[in-house]
């Protein structure tokens, strides 16, 4: 088996395993009746697929595109990346927040989410919220 094979192998089985989750989901023992976490193939899409837990208007491919146009421009896991694409969404490029204090908080936390590669309590529970 060759890597591509491989690839196509662990990424079919995922989606078997998404639709196992769903059928389980749809019998109403949880409160959510579809699993709520996308597929992220890159960090990319993982940074901001995490982040829209909390907000969900982030959801914008538009935001993954361009965390990888900066990786291209600047390098993978170059601290501009996180540092632009946070100044990005804190400026609503790419979507609206009920206020600056909530776009401010989602940029930190798609930055942060980006720079520790995507582990979950760093942006979500280690970062807790912005006062001024």
């Amino acid at each position: 088996m060759n890597t591509e094979e491989y690839f196509a192998e662990i990424e079919r089985e995922v989606r078997k395993s998404y639709q196992v989750a769903n059928l389980a989901r749809q019998k109403g023992l949880d409160p959510v009746s579809e699993v709520e976490t996308p597929i992220a193939t890159t960090l990319a899409e993982k940074a901001v697929v995490l982040i829209s837990v909390m907000y969900p208007q982030l959801q914008d491919k538009r935001i993954i595109e361009r965390i990888l146009e900066l990786e291209r421009e600047f390098g993978q896991l170059h601290t501009a990346v996180p540092f632009k694409i946070a100044e990005e969404i804190a400026h609503e490029k790419y979507c609206k927040f009920k206020d600056l204090l909530e776009a401010i908080d989602a940029g930190i936390r798609v930055g942060f989410a980006y720079i520790t590669l995507g582990v979950v309590s760093s942006p979500l529970e280690g970062y807790t919220g912005l006062k001024l």
